[in-house]
């Protein structure tokens, strides 16, 4: 057999392994995340409702309950990009495995009350509490005009009623 037939069907080998170890390696990072939320879950004492038939990988809506006022949706979507929706504010941060500290500690911030949604038109805010002062940590831009703010209170019923 010539070399360059054993080259190229070396080559051809390598490459199918190369894709067969990423898919692999994608395919374990939805049971990841979801063992990453469910322990997120467990720490709060909250209980959430799985969505799957979503066209994601995780799909997960923690609802109004006594500690929440608000509806939080979580996901991973593009086996590497994390999502979270809370009071018409949305965040995304990818690539996955790289985020999911700044990602972890938003979510958690949220659910605490150290962080804040601040909406002034059409441009919202997620505001992180630092020492005494509010930071701006990320933005959103929307089409529906809007002014307020949200900041989960952990003590209130899920009517939004303080206990």
């Amino acid at each position: 057999m010539f070399g360059w037939v054993r080259r190229r069907r070396k080559a051809r080998v390598q490459r199918r392994r190369a894709q067969e170890e990423k898919r692999n390696a994608a395919t374990a990072f939805p049971k990841e995340v979801a063992s990453h939320f469910q322990r997120l879950a467990d720490e709060f004492g909250l209980s959430f409702q799985l969505d799957p038939v979503a066209p994601v990988e995780v799909s997960l809506t923690f609802p109004r309950q006594p500690g929440l006022q608000r509806d939080i949706w979580v996901c991973l979507q593009n086996d590497d990009e994390l999502w979270f929706t809370v009071d018409r504010f949305t965040y995304c941060a990818f690539p996955y495995p790289e985020v999911w500290p700044t990602y972890e500690t938003l979510l958690k911030g949220i659910i605490r009350g150290t962080c804040m949604v601040q909406h002034h038109g059409r441009t919202s805010y997620l505001m992180s509490l630092e020492g005494t002062e509010w930071k701006r940590v990320a933005v959103d831009w929307t089409l529906s005009r809007r002014s307020g703010s949200f900041r989960n209170d952990p003590k209130a019923r899920a009517d939004g009623m303080a206990v």
